[in-house]
């Protein structure tokens, strides 16, 4: 899950899914833009099987580039 503070200051939301096995794809699955001024977010992780087991995650800030 990627979210990233576009030039404009609208937050771009990107997710993308892959199985453990296989090289992460270069495309996203689901993105969007936020719909007004409200630059939060959020991330839920849902296991959709009971037998799992969720390893370390981490949040990064991700810093646009300036021009």
């Amino acid at each position: 899950m990627q979210i990233t503070t576009m030039p404009d200051r609208r937050s771009r939301y990107r997710f993308k899914q892959w199985q453990e096995s296989v090289p992460e794809p270069a495309a996203w699955d689901i993105e969007g833009f936020e719909v007004d001024d409200d630059p939060s977010g959020s991330l839920c992780l849902v296991p959709h099987n009971p037998n799992v087991t969720l390893h370390t995650v981490s949040i990064e800030k991700i810093t646009a580039p300036t021009k």
